[in-house]
């Protein structure tokens, strides 16, 4: 079934990124100037290369599986969501690789300032004022009438 290859491609795609990872974190260990450096520079980019052609096949495959109809409109959404947090990563491996040259590997250990401001780590700045003072329980509330009135 196309279904159960779709995510068995996820499962290796998933796990080449991982390893893609520990390739970066590992060539922040040795100088620019190592052979080791040059050697995990090269596999960091032949398995760059090879983790978005399978990130695409991915996308590709669950549009035409979503357009057949061959699995439901809920297993499209979660296999968006699998994909999305994917796509994620691959953009966290463009930005680590562009980062080589800083020291230590600060994207990796999340010690950038980039991302996140210091004074905003949850990034609660953001939140509307209609959503401060609300409790849990408001909030699911909330989400719930909002629901309601959708499916009407």
């Amino acid at each position: 079934m196309a279904g159960d290859s779709w995510l068995t491609d996820y499962d290796g795609c998933l796990l080449l990124g991982q390893e893609l990872m520990e390739h970066i974190n590992e060539r922040s260990k040795h100088t620019r100037t190592s052979s080791a450096y040059t050697k995990i520079s090269a596999q960091i980019r032949s398995k760059t290369r090879q983790f978005s052609a399978d990130l695409n096949k991915l996308k590709q495959n669950l549009m035409r599986a979503s357009a057949s109809y061959h699995i439901t409109q809920k297993e499209v959404e979660r296999r968006q969501g699998m994909l999305d947090a994917l796509i994620t990563k691959e953009k966290q491996i463009e930005e680590a690789t562009r980062n080589e040259g800083k020291p230590g590997g600060l994207f990796l250990t999340g010690a950038t300032t980039e991302t996140y401001s210091s004074g905003d780590p949850w990034g609660m700045s953001e939140e509307p004022d209609a959503f401060r003072d609300l409790s849990n329980t408001d909030l699911h509330q909330q989400q719930q009438h909002v629901i309601r009135g959708e499916s009407t």
